[in-house]
């Protein structure tokens, strides 16, 4: 008697990796505005962004390392935090949650430097309660 089981779960593997390469955005050209693409940038000022492109501005997932150590990882839209995310400050402070128009909308957990949590609906950035 034969066993497939192994060599099915080999192939299964193979095809969903496949799979989410099709769904990979490409590099962004070198010689065009970014649309539609994945690349890097890195300001003067050390500011970096690594992620999705569309119209020239950051949409999708991506993440923003500010040159004064913040870190921002998650979803963008029209150049704006939007959607999950996860924001490190430099001091150590931690929220993640839901992100519209660049501020915490929604239910978030900041975690901040001292152990303290503050967790439950933002509004605008600032806390409304649980």
């Amino acid at each position: 008697m034969r066993l497939y089981g192994p060599k099915i779960g080999w192939v299964a593997a193979v095809l969903l990796l496949n799979a989410n390469a099709a769904f990979a955005l490409p590099d962004c050209p070198k010689t065009d505005f970014p649309h539609n693409c994945f690349d890097k940038y890195t300001w003067d000022d050390g500011t970096k962004y690594v992620g999705d492109w569309q119209d020239a501005t950051f949409n999708g997932q991506g993440t923003l390392t500010y040159s004064n150590g913040d870190r921002y990882v998650g979803e963008w839209r029209n150049g704006k935090k939007h959607g999950k995310g996860s924001y490190t400050y430099a001091n150590g402070t931690k929220c993640f949650g839901e992100y519209k128009n660049d501020l915490l909308n929604g239910k978030a957990r900041c975690t901040f430097a001292d152990g303290d949590v503050l967790e439950g609906i933002w509004k605008n950035h600032k806390f409304t309660g649980k």
